[in-house]
């Protein structure tokens, strides 16, 4: 993977840090009833897969706070939304990120594939 190094500090420093209260690491934990129930492994992979996405390294990673429950909450993207994913993409990009939401929504066991 082109950023294998973020990957492992991800799963080093990340990964491994148990909910507390007022602080859920959705990249760990799940909620029963919420979540499926690999629904962190499922956050994991979506993530990595978006990480894999990149042509080359990005000149700026923005780490934030708070993904919010229609992004990174279920999705394991953080700060992304259909809009902003999708404008002005072009073909080679469309078709890349259909395969992304494909896998994905395979991977989250999902009947429904998000239209891109």
């Amino acid at each position: 993977m082109l950023l294998d190094g973020l990957w492992d500090l991800f799963e080093r420093d990340l990964f491994t840090v148990p909910s507390v209260d007022g602080l859920f690491n959705q990249y760990r934990d799940t909620v029963p009833g919420l979540d499926l129930p690999n629904g962190a492994e499922v956050r994991r992979q979506n993530f990595r897969s978006y990480l894999q996405s990149f042509g080359s390294p990005p000149a700026l990673l923005l780490v934030g706070e708070a993904a919010g429950y229609r992004g990174g909450r279920f999705s394991g993207v953080p700060f992304t939304s259909e809009r902003s994913v999708v404008r002005g993409l072009s073909v080679e990009k469309r078709i890349r990120w259909e395969r992304i939401a494909r896998e994905s929504a395979e991977t989250a066991r999902r009947g429904r594939v998000p239209e891109i």
